[in-house]
């Protein structure tokens, strides 16, 4: 008997609707025979959505959303700058929202150098490694404000907020990533001036390094490793950092060397609805330059088992036409 998995689709805007439908294709390619079904349900989110009805993303589509197993999402997001727009907000009502009313807590970033394919280094290694990022704390959770607006004495501020309880299931799942990969595990933060969240997580990190013997813990401070990333990328393994450290560690890396990086991939706890979104990049929309190979990768966890993440019933091996000619994308 199939296993019958429930998908939300949300193509959203821009390059979106192109990259999923791309990536439906090869979804339903892999799991032939694989004795996984998946059951789609397009939805109708994103800044198209908005400009229609007004609305982001109603209760009634979260509850509808919350049903389903998994969601792919393509992209959400109009042209920067368009007036219409100006009090929407679709990343911090749809995408944040997703993310945080349904606890999507660890948001993995995979980053991967193929042979063949060309880079600045002349050795660079075996690049290949993971950013584990918290993602329903830091200080993405709106928890702020601003008092005389649009006067010289505009006051505003953002505040971060950092639980134990919700850096040790993220820290947990970092740990457990680097024991099925190369063993190895790196915080990332800025503990000589975050002294309150960073050593929270460094007592934690460290904390759990002894029920892992077999995992090489280290640490650096975020500037330094956004060095390594583009002079020793291949120096990583599993990166574990907070919800705004982890939103830029790899990019750095990923945009002087062009090794290939799925865009992100979200889990909740981490066993069920595993979020895939890319970037909207709205004035390449419907021109078909968008690369569906990170789409393509980055729905692997959608064939694995909910309680067996590390297991997939089949593993695809695609050919990679820049490894073979140098060929990049746009």
């Amino acid at each position: 008997m199939s296993r019958v998995v429930k998908l939300a689709v949300i193509p959203g805007d821009g390059i979106g609707p192109e990259v999923v439908a791309e990536a439906v294709k090869v979804l339903d390619a892999v799991t032939v025979g694989s004795g996984v079904e998946f059951e789609k349900t397009p939805f109708s989110l994103g800044a198209g959505r908005y400009l229609e009805t007004g609305d982001t993303l109603t209760d009634d589509d979260l509850a509808a959303i919350a049903a389903h197993d998994a969601i792919l999402l393509g992209a959400v997001g109009g042209v920067p700058g368009d007036p219409r727009l100006k009090d929407a907000n679709i990343e911090r009502g749809l995408l944040l929202k997703l993310r945080f009313e349904l606890d999507h807590y660890v948001n993995l970033r995979p980053s991967k150098l193929y042979p063949g394919a060309a880079g600045p280094l002349a050795s660079p290694g075996e690049i290949d490694f993971v950013v584990v990022r918290e993602g329903t704390e830091g200080p993405y959770v709106g928890n702020g404000g601003s008092i005389r607006r649009g006067t010289p004495h505009e006051v505003a501020n953002e505040t971060s907020v950092n639980t134990a309880f919700g850096i040790e299931r993220v820290v947990r799942y970092a740990f457990a990533l680097a024991e099925r990969r190369r063993k190895k595990l790196t915080l990332v933060h800025k503990t000589n001036v975050l002294v309150h969240a960073g050593g929270m997580w460094k007592r934690i990190v460290d904390a759990m390094a002894s029920e892992h013997p077999e995992v090489d813990v280290d640490y650096l401070h975020v500037d330094a490793a956004t060095i390594f990333l583009v002079t020793n990328p291949s120096r990583f393994d599993v990166i574990v950092t907070d919800n705004l450290f982890g939103d830029n560690p790899d990019r750095p890396g990923r945009r002087r060397h062009r090794w290939h990086r799925p865009r992100r991939i979200g889990q909740h706890q981490p066993r069920r609805r595993v979020p895939l979104d890319v970037r909207a990049r709205p004035r390449i929309g419907a021109r078909h330059r968008g690369h569906p190979e990170g789409r393509s990768h980055g729905r692997d966890p959608l064939r694995r088992p909910a309680a067996r993440p590390s297991r997939a019933p089949r593993r695809i091996r695609p050919r990679h036409p820049r490894g073979r000619g140098g060929h990049r994308e746009p």
